[in-house]
């Protein structure tokens, strides 16, 4: 299900991790992906305007536990071996799937603790569509 329009797409997505996975990332500056990406056999990355939406439905309810981090992820820094792909998902909206790994040096922000939460996310919403960087 790849995307055919011939729309630009940002350059930038969002990975949102448990604190753990962070730490596992974090420390080895790879990431293979989350149980779910395994299984899929891609990452899975939200766009600005699916962010909030992927936050609510996944991490939301959790957030006291899993202390979740959102990665600023720049698709320019990828690496070798990686490409990302603008694939349907959820209600035919496009979602950025990274097939290959992501390394350390392509994260270019992050947000944990008190500055995860749906106020993040509209924020970041609220910046791109105003042209402004956050």
């Amino acid at each position: 299900m790849s995307s055919t329009t011939t729309t630009p797409h940002p350059t930038k997505a969002y990975k949102i991790l448990t604190r753990p996975q962070y730490t596992h990332f974090h420390s080895t500056s790879h990431f293979a992906g989350s149980p779910l990406d395994l299984k899929d056999g891609y990452i899975h990355l939200s766009s600005t305007a699916t962010a909030l939406e992927t936050y609510t439905k996944y991490f939301a309810a959790t957030a006291s536990t899993d202390d979740p981090v959102v990665l600023e992820i720049d698709f320019a820094r990828l690496g070798e071996g990686s490409s990302v792909k603008w694939e349907e998902s959820r209600g035919g909206q496009l979602f950025p799937h990274v097939y290959g790994g992501l390394e350390w040096a392509a994260v270019t922000r992050k947000w944990e603790g008190g500055e995860v939460g749906e106020e993040l996310f509209v924020r970041l919403l609220k910046a791109e569509q105003e042209g402004q960087g956050m």
